[in-house]
C-alpha cells in the first residue's frame, strides 16, 4: 500500500513540474525548431509588409518590409508550407496587422531539405476582412471635430480610443454599407454620397467645410500609385506630341519620385477617383507672319492637376505669341520637365494617401 502512495505521489510532483516548465517557456507547445540548415530568400515586391509563418500560423519565420528581400532561417523538423501574411497601413499611426489572403491555397512549400529556397511575393491578394474602412483627414479651422453614422451617433475611432478628431489629424473609422455619415463641426456637414463595398477603404478630406472623397480602394489595391490620366483640353497635339508628353510626365513622376501612375482616360481607377494632369490650349490662332515668313502661333496654355473635373492645383498659365505650333508643344514638354514645384505640390496634396 506504501508503495502505491509513493508512486501516486510521484507521478503528482512530475505532473506538476512539467505543467511549471510549460509556463516558464522550458518546453514549447508550438512546433519543435532544429538545425535543418534550410534558408528562405523571401523577395518582397509588393508595398506592404510581409510575414511568413509555418504550418498553422504558429511558427513566425521572421518579417520582410516593402520591396525589400530577406533571408530567413527555416528550422523545422518537417516541411510545414509557410503563408505569407499582410501589414496594411491604413494611416500613419494605425496598420491592420497579418492580414491573411482570402484564398486558402495562398501559401508556398518548401522543398528543400537543405541550402536555400527562393519565394517570389509580387502580388497582393484579395484579404478575409471585410470590413469597411473610413480614413478622414481634418483640415478645417475651427477645431476637433467628430462622426456619425446615424442621428447623435458618434463614431469610435479606430486608431484610438476617443471620437475627436483634432484639426491636422488623420483618424481611421469602422463604416458599413448603407451608412450615411456627416461631420458635426458645430453644425453638421454631409460626406459624398458612397455606396461603401466591404473590403475597401475610402479616405476623405474636410476643409472650407467640405467633405471630400479623396481616394477609394479595395484593401489589397493599398499601398499602390494613384491613377492619374493626362487630359488635353482644346487643341489636342498630334499623336506623336501626345506621346512624347505622357514620356514627359512618367519622366517628371520618376524624377520626383511621386506614387503616380499615369494611365488612359479607360482605366478603371481614373474613373472612380478622377485624377489627371490637364493641358488646355485655347484660342489658339495660327496666321502666317511675313516678316519672318513662317506661320506663328498665339494661344492660351493652362497646366493643372484636378480632380473630377475640379482644379486642385496650377502648374503653369501663360499666353503665348508668335510661335510656331511645333516649338509651343514642344514649350509645354519643357515646362513639365522643369516644373519641380509643381510635382512637389501635387505631392504634398495627397500625401495623405502616399503615407
Amino acid at each position: 500500500m506504501k508503495i502505491k502512495t509513493e508512486i501516486a505521489r510521484r507521478k503528482i510532483v512530475a505532473y506538476l513540474i512539467t505543467l511549471t516548465l510549460i509556463g516558464v517557456g522550458f518546453f514549447s507547445l508550438k512546433p519543435v525548431f532544429a538545425q535543418s540548415g534550410v534558408t528562405i530568400r523571401l523577395v518582397n515586391r509588393t508595398p506592404l509588409s510581409v510575414h511568413l509563418y509555418a504550418g498553422s500560423g504558429m511558427a513566425d519565420i521572421g518579417t520582410v518590409p516593402p520591396n525589400t528581400e530577406s533571408r530567413l532561417p527555416y528550422n523545422l523538423t518537417s516541411n510545414e508550407p509557410v503563408y505569407p501574411l499582410f501589414d496594411i497601413p491604413l494611416s500613419k499611426t494605425f496598420v491592420l496587422q497579418k492580414q491573411r489572403a482570402l484564398d486558402i491555397n495562398f501559401y508556398y512549400q518548401v522543398t528543400t531539405k537543405t541550402g536555400e529556397q527562393t519565394i517570389i511575393i509580387d502580388t497582393v491578394p484579395e484579404f478575409q476582412d471585410v470590413n469597411t474602412y473610413i480614413v478622414f483627414s481634418n483640415h478645417g479651422t475651427g477645431g476637433a471635430v467628430n462622426l456619425s453614422a446615424k442621428i447623435n451617433t458618434r463614431m469610435m475611432r479606430l486608431d484610438k480610443k476617443e471620437m475627436d478628431v483634432a484639426t491636422g489629424e488623420t483618424a481611421v473609422f469602422r463604416a458599413t454599407q448603407g451608412d450615411t455619415i456627416s461631420v458635426a463641426s458645430p453644425k453638421n456637414v454631409n460626406f459624398p454620397p458612397v455606396d461603401y463595398q466591404k473590403g475597401w477603404v475610402y479616405r476623405f478630406d474636410f476643409s472650407n467645410n467640405t467633405v471630400t472623397l479623396i481616394d477609394s480602394r479595395s484593401l489589397s489595391e493599398v499601398g499602390k500609385p494613384i491613377h492619374a490620366a493626362v487630359v488635353f483640353r482644346g487643341t489636342s497635339p498630334s499623336q506623336s506630341v501626345h506621346n512624347s508628353i505622357i514620356n514627359a510626365f512618367n519622366a517628371a513622376l520618376q524624377v520626383n519620385k511621386m506614387n503616380i501612375q499615369i494611365v488612359d482616360e479607360n482605366d478603371a481607377e481614373y474613373n472612380r477617383n478622377g485624377y489627371a494632369f490637364v493641358i488646355t490650349v485655347s484660342e489658339m490662332i495660327t496666321q502666317y507672319n511675313e516678316w519672318q515668313g513662317q506661320n506663328l502661333t498665339r494661344a492660351k496654355i493652362e497646366i493643372n492637376f484636378e480632380q473630377k473635373g475640379k482644379a486642385l492645383l496650377d502648374a503653369y498659365r501663360e499666353t503665348i505669341t508668335d510661335y510656331s505650333e511645333e516649338l509651343a508643344w514642344s514649350m509645354i514638354e519643357n515646362k513639365i520637365h522643369d516644373n519641380t514645384a509643381f510635382f512637389m505640390q501635387v505631392s504634398k496634396y495627397i500625401k495623405g494617401y502616399n503615407l
